[in-house]
C-alpha cells in the first residue's frame, strides 16, 4: 500500500479553473478592465457548482479502491494565523502588508492570483473550507465520489500548512511509502490560488529550526495518530 498525498490547494486550482469556465458568461467587465461577478449567487449555489468541479477534478486523480489498495490522502491546512512557522518570523523580514492582510483578514486562507477578478474572496474561502471539512465525513466522500471511494482521507491540523503536513506524514510513515500526485501529475496545472501559507513560508527564511520544536513534535504525534486510527497502520 502507498499513501497517495495530494494537496487539497492543488486540487482547488484545477476545480476553480472548471468552475471559471462554468459560469464565466456570468462576469462583467467594469469600466476599469476588472471582471466582476455579476450573478448575485448566495454561498450555497456557488458551494454546489464548486462542489461539482472538485467532485470531477477528483476523479481525474483519485483511483477506486475497488482497483487500487492505495490510499489517497488530502492535504488540508490550517487558518494562517494559527500557522506555526509564524513563530519563526524576524519582524525585519517579514512583510508588514502580510502580517496586517493576516490580522484583518483571519477567515481568508486563499486569494485570487488574476487581480482583474472580482468576486466575494470572503464567500469564495467560506466554500472551499466548507467543502475540504466536510470530507472527513466519510458518507460525505462517498457520495461525491461514489460507494467506490472508500480509500480518500482527509487529514489537516490547526497548527500546520500543508507542506509541513506533506513531511509529517513521509516521516511517519516513510519516504518510500509516499507519492507526491502534485510532482507526478499536477505541475503543469496553472495555479490560480495563491495561498497565504505560502506566502508565510516564503518569509519565514529559518524554517529547518521548526523541526527541533517540541510543538511540532506534539503536531506530528496527533497527525500520527490520526491517520493511524483512519488507515489502520
Amino acid at each position: 500500500m502507498k499513501l497517495q498525498l495530494i494537496y487539497y490547494k492543488s486540487l482547488l486550482d484545477f476545480a476553480v479553473e472548471k468552475m471559471f469556465d462554468s459560469i464565466g458568461s456570468m462576469f462583467s467587465k467594469s469600466s476599469d478592465g476588472k471582471y466582476v461577478f455579476s450573478a448575485g449567487w448566495s454561498a450555497l449555489k456557488l458551494a454546489k457548482a464548486f462542489e461539482q468541479c472538485l467532485r470531477d477534478t477528483m476523479l481525474e486523480f483519485i483511483k477506486p479502491s475497488t482497483v487500487s489498495y492505495d490510499k489517497f490522502i488530502v492535504i488540508g491546512s490550517c487558518w494562517p494565523k494559527d500557522n506555526l512557522l509564524l513563530k519563526l518570523r524576524d519582524s525585519s523580514y517579514f512583510p508588514v502588508k502580510l502580517e496586517k492582510m493576516i490580522k484583518d483578514n483571519p477567515g481568508i486562507k486563499y486569494l485570487l492570483k488574476e487581480k482583474d477578478i472580482c468576486i466575494d474572496i470572503g464567500m469564495l474561502n467560506c466554500v472551499f473550507i466548507e467543502t475540504f471539512n466536510k470530507l472527513f465525513n466519510d458518507n460525505y466522500a462517498l457520495k461525491l465520489l461514489g460507494e467506490d471511494f472508500s480509500n480518500v482521507i482527509a487529514v489537516s491540523h490547526s497548527m500546520l500548512d500543508c507542506y509541513a503536513l506533506f513531511k509529517v506524514i513521509k516521516w511517519a510513515y516513510g519516504h518510500s511509502n509516499c507519492i507526491n500526485v502534485w510532482k507526478e501529475h499536477m505541475q503543469e496545472q496553472t495555479q490560480h490560488l495563491v495561498a497565504v501559507n505560502e506566502l508565510i513560508s516564503k518569509y519565514v527564511p529559518k524554517k529547518t529550526c521548526m523541526n527541533k520544536s517540541k510543538e511540532l513534535k506534539a503536531c506530528a504525534k496527533e497527525v500520527k495518530d490520526y491517520l493511524k486510527e483512519k488507515i489502520g497502520a
